[in-house]
């Protein structure tokens, strides 16, 4: 019995639910003829033709979301009445009103495939495979409706046959009337309206009074009470009639006939374009069970690897709201899968997750796991599910499994070529029903041999033999299916390289088994069985504690990982912020300039008149020498913070004026600037580098400095009348509210704007509180450079809750 027997393929196919699986694909398709390809899907022997398959569905699912999207292939399959007419048959009107649609959904895939070919060329292939008999289609629809009815000007005969006939209508419907409404046989009739039977116009006569009209009894009512009758005087009108709709249908036939002739001309053109829509609707039911499915197209290999991300039962996906995702791994220098684990926990769904996934690559379809995953490519696929018993055949469950093992045995020992068979055998508890050693040992031999024939093998078990033959053979590996311990309950959870434990008194007791049997149960369990499944549990908890422990870790680097990212986007932003002030001063230098050129000209040309050229020169020069400083550095970005030295010029945010650096920034929260004759104490964070010493002369600075501050004296002598009046005092700093360290910050800059403006003392308001940011305040003011001497605000001035700063 080879494993590529029907009926062992069959049942393989059955103990997976393969046919389910497909009845799913065929209820995408749009089709009768492309469901039933979806029913049987065909299954590729080779690698390359299943990654071509699959390649379809992937450009398949891409063309649904093209601007050019590609066209349901929604027709009626016509090979049979084609076949038909062939053997001298005649179409019917709905055969060829299928026939246009079906060209007319031929011409619409051509100019998508054409327009797609780059992003589809595997599909784009179809296209020259589509026939165009589009002449043909312009003959059909020349002569049959859309609604697939007959046109009145499909010949002139059939007009010409239609006018006589409706015209003939027309006049004995008229005649119909007038003989209703007649009193001549208003008491005749039951009712006052015409009818017709067997195509013959006749009116509904009373049954008792039929002998009082002339004419042909045609039908009678239910009841009896009435009888259809064609009145004498309207017998020749009504035959007229008749042999005008034998002349239509004459006609009509003649057409078909006409037509049928021109159709057989291109029969085997529209069977091979039947067949060809067939396919293409099949392989976008693929697609759309993927979407429905979140598919994805794995990367397929010969040597047996399987690593599936995330991996889902396709079925239980359709059915199931919620559905565990696992992570499998299968290596590809393993020969066996010992799968264990307590009973309900997922073992057989796992099985028949791996037999669908290697039956739906080789489909071209789309299976649904996360992106990466890989599926080794098997030939075949062999699979003992399930109670195998057969009472017919007298077989128990126990010879019914080992009929199947032997046949497979056989079958992949008996071929011949040298060639490894690329097979995969799913067993679900192997060697089971019968004595737990026997059995044991026999699935241990067994699964030696499968390893030995390169057989790629998964099986579930509950024997504790196998369990430690995957710990200490090359080639086995062991899994299990996760039990919580701490629920006492399956999570159906893939762990791969870690045995499980059966857990049955467990699940037992949490199904409700009393305590006292379960107690005594215990008791009989082998001691050395109890300690190893006790060994497995302990496993699986060390496990469960890692992964909970390494979730955690995973989550914690997470958001460390999006913390950083915010981090970026503000110190981006706070940068693009930077740029822009940068960018605003540009605009300021260059504006000063021209104010400073348009300056110069004029003194220029003063200086010329008083013939005074040399002064106009030196004056030209410096012009000249702070053009070129402002040009070369308002076309470079700005320097570094952390790469300014002392003696560089820098800009002081918020002051919007320049200063010489007199100590290097770097590793100090502030540093002492030289703004004109005043010297500053700035925050780093506020410094924007301008220039290197040297590179921007003392001229420039000077543009950009406060002007002279007044002297009491000189305010008093009226020295600086042409500067202006002198400067009052500084308006208030309101400090109330804030903390210490807030408040400090916020001072020193207040007083770096005071000195610029010729400030002679400024007003600090801090109010009383609990004393702390008074005298906070009092201790920065006596170590201030900027402040000359300071005191409580007299009564008018606010009190205590006030200091007054003169500055120096």
């Amino acid at each position: 019995m080879p494993v590529s027997d029907l009926s062992t393929i069959s049942e393989t196919h059955q103990a997976l639910e393969w046919p389910q699986v497909l009845e799913a694909l065929a209820a995408q398709a749009h089709s009768a003829s492309g469901a039933e390809l979806c029913r049987r899907l065909p299954l590729e022997d080779s690698l390359a033709l299943a990654q071509r398959r699959m390649q379809e569905t992937t450009e398949m699912f891409e063309l649904s979301h093209a601007p050019v999207p590609f066209p349901a292939v929604q027709f009626e399959d016509s090979s049979q009445a084609l076949r038909k007419a062939g053997k001298g048959g005649i179409l019917d009107l709905k055969t060829l009103r299928a026939l246009s649609v079906l060209i007319h959904l031929a011409g619409a895939i051509r100019r998508c495939l054409v327009v797609n070919q780059e992003t589809a060329p595997v599909l784009f292939a179809y296209y020259v495979s589509l026939p165009d008999p589009s002449e043909l289609r312009e003959e059909i629809d020349t002569c049959v409706s859309a609604e697939g009815e007959i046109l009145d000007h499909a010949s002139p005969a059939l007009h010409e046959a239609l006018r006589l006939s409706q015209g003939l209508k027309h006049r004995i419907r008229q005649r119909m009337e007038n003989m209703v409404a007649s009193s001549r046989y208003r008491e005749l009739l039951q009712e006052p309206y015409y009818a017709q039977r067997e195509n013959r116009y006749v009116l509904p006569v009373k049954a008792e009074r039929q002998h009082d009209l002339p004419g042909i009894v045609h039908d009678m009512s239910a009841s009896g009470a009435t009888v259809f009758m064609e009145p004498r005087e309207l017998i020749d009108l009504n035959n007229q009639i008749k042999v005008a709709e034998l002349q239509v249908a004459r006609e009509i036939t003649r057409i078909l006939q006409e037509l049928t002739s021109r159709v057989m001309r291109h029969l085997d053109d529209l069977l091979h374009l039947s067949q060809v829509l067939t396919t293409l609707d099949c392989i976008g039911a693929k697609a759309r069970l993927s979407t429905r499915m979140n598919g994805t197209p794995v990367r397929l290999n010969t040597d047996g690897h399987v690593r599936l991300w995330k991996a889902r039962h396709p079925l239980l996906l359709l059915t199931k709201e919620q559905v565990v995702a696992n992570d499998v791994m299968f290596e590809r220098d393993s020969a066996v899968l010992v799968i264990s684990g307590p009973n309900t926990g997922g073992k057989t769904v796992l099985l028949k997750l791996l037999g669908l996934y290697s039956l739906m690559v080789r489909g071209g379809l789309h299976v649904p796991c996360g992106d990466g995953s890989e599926m080794a490519f098997f030939e075949e696929t062999f699979a003992d599910i399930g109670d195998a018993q057969d009472l017919t055949k007298d077989l128990s469950s126990f010879s019914a499994h080992i009929r199947k093992l032997i046949g497979l045995l056989k079958s992949i020992e008996h071929r011949t070529g040298g060639e490894s068979p690329r097979t995969l055998v799913l067993l679900d508890e192997v060697i089971s029903s019968t004595d737990p050693a026997e059995g044991a040992a026999l699935a241990e031999a067994l699964l030696r041999r499968f390893a030995e024939l390169s057989l790629k093998v998964v099986v579930t078990t509950h024997y504790n033999a196998l369990k430690t033959l995957a710990l200490s053979t090359p080639g086995f590996l062991n899994a299990s299916l996760e039990f919580d311990v701490n629920t006492l309950a399956p999570t159906y959870r893939f762990i791969p390289g870690i045995p499980g434990g059966s857990s049955a008194l467990d699940i037992a007791g949490r199904l409700g088994m009393d305590s006292s049997i379960l107690t005594q149960a215990l008791d009989l369990v082998d001691r050395e069985d109890r300690q190893l499944d006790h060994v497995f549990t302990e496993l699986q908890r060390t496990h469960q504690e890692l992964k909970e422990e390494l979730d955690e870790a995973r989550t914690q680097r997470e958001t460390a990982v999006r913390e950083a990212a915010e981090a970026h986007t503000i110190a981006e932003r706070l940068r693009s912020i930077e740029r822009d002030e940068i960018k605003k001063m540009k605009k300021k230098f260059r504006e000063e300039l021209a104010t400073a050129r348009a300056e110069v000209r004029r003194i220029t040309e003063s200086l010329q008149r008083q013939r005074t050229w040399t002064h106009a020169q030196e004056a030209q020069g410096l012009l000249h020498q702070a053009e070129a400083t402002i040009n070369r550095h308002t076309t470079s970005e700005s320097i570094p913070v952390a790469s300014l030295e002392e003696g560089d010029v820098v800009e002081i945010a918020g002051l919007d004026t320049l200063g010489r650096l007199l100590e290097k920034p770097e590793g100090k929260k502030s540093v002492r600037v030289q703004v004109g004759s005043s010297e500053l104490s700035v925050h780093v964070e506020r410094l924007v580098g301008v220039g290197k010493a040297g590179n921007v002369p003392d001229v420039v600075l000077q543009e950009k400095s406060p002007a002279p501050r007044l002297t009491k004296s000189s305010s008093r002598s009226g020295e600086s009348a042409g500067l202006g009046s002198t400067v009052s005092d500084f308006a208030g700093i309101d400090l109330r509210g804030q903390t210490a360290e807030e408040a400090l910050e916020q001072l020193t800059t207040r007083l770096d704007q005071a000195l610029l403006r010729n400030a002679r003392s400024v007003r600090i308001i801090h109010g009383h509180g609990t004393g702390k940011l008074k005298t906070a305040i009092r201790e920065f003011l006596a170590q201030s450079a900027y402040v000359s001497v300071y005191r409580p605000g007299s009564q008018e001035e606010g009190g205590d809750g006030v200091t007054i700063a003169e500055l120096t």
